[in-house]
């Protein structure tokens, strides 16, 4: 009887302590595919792509994981789905505040908002909103840095745009272990030299 206490709570401490989308920080490729299945690859030899997540999050389709050879997996990106809307952004904007609601009810007050519409820019009208994200005059997101308590290093979250009428939402966290993935990516491969 003991031991099956102790092991409904070692599985409920494990749950509970799961990072963003059940993945966490240092993850090999190896144990990525255990919990998700074959992951899609990319252009890039460290970025992978995966439709399934340990822990999904309603209205995120895809996961991009970032897995550096020394750090393991070191960022999670969540892209939403496709979310139809008006020239306004309607439908988008409040996908978008629902979801910064939650994240800031878990996270505490962002660090920053970006949400914003560059100097001079034509698109300055309500009805142009979709038309300045897609164009990347307009910034519609939020940034977390001030996370390392719950074991990350930074949380965004954006708006996009694919066209006027149909926009989706990315949400992406870096793992203390980001700045270290990045630099090891970006060395020269002196093989190759």
């Amino acid at each position: 009887m003991k031991l099956a206490v102790a092991s409904v709570l070692s599985l409920l401490a494990s749950s509970t302590l799961a990072g963003p989308f059940g993945f966490e920080q240092g993850q090999t490729l190896a144990e990525l595919e255990a919990k998700v299945g074959k992951l899609d690859r990319t252009d890039e030899p460290t970025v992978f792509r995966s439709v399934k997540a340990p822990v999904p999050l309603k209205g995120i389709e895809a996961y991009g994981l970032l897995v550096g050879k020394e750090t393991g997996l070191c960022k999670v990106v969540g892209l939403g789905q496709d979310i139809a809307t008006n020239d306004e952004g309607h439908a988008l904007q409040a996908a978008y505040a629902e979801l910064k609601a939650a994240l800031t009810k878990k996270y505490g007050e962002p660090t920053m908002v970006a949400e914003s519409l560059a100097e001079g820019s034509i698109w300055d009208e309500p009805k142009d909103f979709m038309m300045g994200l897609k164009l990347g005059e307009r910034r519609h997101g939020v940034i977390w840095s001030k996370v390392a308590a719950q074991g990350l290093a930074t949380i965004v979250l954006q708006a996009e745009a694919l066209n006027p009428n149909t926009g989706f939402l990315r949400l992406s966290y870096e793992f203390p272990n980001f700045k270290a993935c990045v630099a090891a990516k970006d060395e020269l491969n002196p093989d190759a030299l």
